[in-house]
């Protein structure tokens, strides 16, 4: 009789009750095949040694679906909360707070091993230690940095300074440690300043008191030649090939460098007149015509292999 009492004492105490099969531990309207009115504990024991098939929560019987809590604190994830498909760890939260996917150790809130995609990322800080990809505008209203490549398909807006190969600076929107390429146009509204040096191929593009925009280009020719007194002579130079519709082409005299064996050549004016846009000597590219006359009342010797240098410059 005692055993009975004892029996049903203990079941009052549990306060389970069986409702159309249902079962409910600490509620007398179970609405479920098990409900429990109160804390579930699971692996009261602390067995779990890191397994998805060991004092954890299974789905089905095909696969290890389910999650489970690392009790050991050798093992992996220990104390965390891990998430399994196909007997495979894919997300698990660590006892810092950590969420990782595809990664048991989560070094960061939110670590991802591999590709992540979404409509829309507003965050208050990306630190990025491989690449970030987007489809569409990338909006940062402070510094934007990364570690590795950054590729934009589309428009990018930052609010704040960007250095790349170098920390950001204050004193400057963009700071570059390295080398810049730009494939297509680039656009300067304010102020260019370059502290080292400005290398263009020889090709720079300007813009002029009157809103125009100009090209500019160097070129350089070779000659031989030895003038009689007040005598001149015309010598066809290559000038810089401008693509697109070009006019009114501007030649200039840069510099010149006497040859071997130049004398009086001091004595000589260039003058450069006459451009062609196709010359077959210069590849089918312009040409200038420059006049070359001794002014002396001697002979002026400019050498062999004497260098004449030309800036050009044209409307776009």
């Amino acid at each position: 009789m005692q055993k009975k009492i004892i029996t049903l004492h203990l079941l009052l105490s549990a306060s389970v009750a069986c409702f159309s099969q249902n079962v409910g531990i600490g509620t007398n309207t179970p609405l479920k095949k098990l409900s429990v009115n109160g804390s579930l504990l699971i692996d009261q024991e602390n067995n779990n040694t890191g397994s998805a098939d060991s004092a954890a929560i299974r789905f089905g019987t095909n696969s290890v679906i389910g999650f489970s809590s690392n009790q050991d604190i050798g093992g992996v994830n220990p104390f965390g909360l891990d998430f399994w498909t196909n007997g495979v760890n894919r997300m698990n939260i660590s006892s810092t707070g950590n969420v990782g996917i595809n990664t048991v150790n989560p070094i960061y809130r939110l670590d991802v091993n591999g590709s992540a995609r979404t409509s829309s990322l507003q965050t208050g800080n990306i630190l990025a230690t491989g690449n970030i990809g987007s489809d569409s505008d990338v909006i940062a209203n402070d510094d934007l940095f990364a570690a590795d490549d950054l590729q934009v398909i589309d428009d990018a807006n930052i609010g704040g300074n960007v250095g790349v190969g170098a920390t950001p600076s204050a004193s400057y929107k963009l700071n570059v440690n390295g080398n810049v390429l730009v494939q297509t146009n680039l656009g300067v509204d304010g102020t260019a300043r370059i502290d080292g040096k400005l290398i263009n191929e020889g090709k720079g593009m300007v813009l002029s008191n009157s809103t125009t925009t100009l090209k500019t280009g160097f070129s350089s020719g070779t000659f031989s030649v030895s003038l009689p007194p007040f005598a001149f002579i015309d010598i066809s130079f290559c000038i810089t090939n401008f693509t697109g519709n070009n006019s009114n082409v501007r030649v200039s005299i840069g510099q010149f460098t006497p040859g071997t064996g130049a004398t009086n050549w001091g004595q000589v004016i260039y003058t450069p007149h006459t451009v062609s846009a196709s010359n077959v000597a210069c590849g089918g590219g312009s040409s200038v015509q420059v006049r070359l006359q001794n002014v002396g009342s001697t002979t002026a010797n400019l050498g062999t292999n004497a260098v004449l240098y030309l800036s050009s410059t044209v409307t776009n």
